[in-house]
């Protein structure tokens, strides 16, 4: 769903199959980007498209997605109210599902609310943007590069009464 040129992708791997080799896969992706010019930009464009190709392969094979949304479900019975949960993030579609959950409570839909108007949320998000690391840590750990980091406190609603 985040590589725009997907549909190209996939019926250029349907067409090459069986492939029986990571390599072969990658050659069968690269050559499906289309080239523009310059060169430099094109190799880019290529390694980062057979990129997204490989991580959504392991996304889907490793059920990522599932198991996030599984856990970030189950947070408000494991984390009493004035808990912090703290949730790092690597891609989209992985930050996308945390910062719902902690504005919503949902995967999906807006927040219910009560006959005031206010929000029925088990978090309270207590960073307004995810946090992203500074230059010197992408620096030290290029890793860091693509992370995003969140933190929400858990609120009182939908809590069992002790």
């Amino acid at each position: 769903a985040e590589e725009p040129l997907a549909r190209r992708v996939a019926k250029a791997v349907a067409a090459a199959m069986p492939l029986t080799t990571t390599d072969a896969l990658a050659d069968v992706v690269a050559a499906a980007v289309p080239t523009i010019s310059p060169p430099a930009a094109d190799a880019r464009r290529r390694a980062k498209t057979v990129a997204r190709v490989f991580q959504a392969l392991r996304v889907e094979v490793n059920d990522e997605l599932g198991a996030l949304d599984r856990m970030l479900l189950a947070l408000p019975d494991h984390v009493r109210p004035g808990g912090r949960v703290v949730a790092l993030s690597y891609h989209s579609l992985e930050d996308r599902r945390v910062k719902r959950v902690f504005r919503t409570g949902k995967l999906r839909g807006d927040a219910e609310s009560d006959a005031y108007g206010e929000k029925l949320v088990p978090f309270k998000p207590l960073t307004r943007k995810a946090l992203a690391a500074s230059d010197a840590e992408v620096e030290a750990n290029p890793r860091a590069r693509s992370a995003k980091l969140r933190v929400a406190e858990r609120t009182t609603w939908g809590c069992k009464p002790s």
